[in-house]
Formats: structure tokens, sequence, C-alpha cells
């Protein structure tokens, strides 16, 4: 299935090609407890909810110094994807949080930012090492949603659509 393929279900088709958005508290190199939106599959108008609720998810959560958009996993990124990174940029600095997003260069992600002229605007790392973030599995601290302290290393909350 292809980009145009999708259907009245966005979610639904092979597994690679579904939009999947996950919140993870994890730790940062410098220590700052960080959220973690990691992304993968299409953004399109179709599949948005789910990227801005988990944008919104991390933006919200207490005790925060940074929040992270991971879009490495993302294979196709229209202009709400965009929409939903300025809605990011405008609520981090409300907030005064630091918003940090990883897109590899040359990604089918990268380019759309880089012609918009939102590389210019935000802070942009073509990895998680570099945006200063642990891998999965190497993160711990309190569950993004509970703020249970004893949330598993690697464990992930993950959205699903509204219906």
């Amino acid at each position: 299935m292809s980009h145009s393929d999708h259907g009245g279900d966005a979610f639904t088709g092979a597994a690679d090609e579904m939009s999947a958005v996950s919140v993870q508290t994890v730790s940062a190199a410098d220590g700052a407890r960080v959220v973690m939106v990691s992304v993968s599959g299409e953004i399109d108008i179709l599949t948005q909810t789910p990227l801005l609720q988990g944008i919104d998810q991390a933006l919200d959560q207490p005790g925060v110094s940074a929040v992270a958009v991971d879009l490495s996993g993302v294979s196709f990124f229209s202009s709400t994807g965009i929409a939903a990174l300025a809605h990011a940029h405008s609520r981090a600095l409300e907030q005064n949080l630091s918003l940090r997003v990883v897109v590899p260069t040359g990604s089918a992600t990268y380019r759309p930012l880089e012609l918009t002229g939102m590389t210019e605007l935000l802070a942009i790392y073509p990895t998680r090492a570099a945006a200063g973030v642990a891998d999965r599995g190497e993160a711990g601290g309190s569950d993004p949603v509970t703020g249970d302290d004893d949330y598993p290393h690697g464990s992930e909350h993950h959205l699903t659509p509204a219906t």
C-alpha cells in the first residue's frame, strides 16, 4: 500500500506504512529529564492526530526540561507534520522548554523541513545521540502518563487514534 492508496482507515495496512507514535521518558546526556516522542510510518492529514496527541502529552509532563521528537522512522512527511512541529515549537517556547527534533539528513522528513525553512527554526539533530538523548533500552525514570517512578527501562506508551 502506497501513501496514495490509503482508504477510510489510515491506521490499517502494512506495519511499515502505519503511523505509530510512542511517548517515553528518557535520560539526556546531561542528566535532564526528557520526554521522547518517537514517530514512524507516514504523517499526513489522516495520521496527524496521534502525532499531535504525543507532542501535547510530552509537553504537558511536569518536571520535564526538554521534549525530543524522533522522526527517523518516518517514511512520508506532509505539511501536517510540519504544522505539528510548528505547534510543538510554539508550545515549547511558551513553556521555556527545549525542543529537540531528530531527523536524519537526506531522509524523507529532512527535505520538506529544509524547503520550508523549519531547519533554521528548529533544533535539528541527525541522531538521538547527537541530540544528547539515550537510545531506547537505556532510558529509565518515571512513567510519562502516571508519573510512577518504577517505570521500566525502555517502556513506552503507544498512542492510538481516537475513533
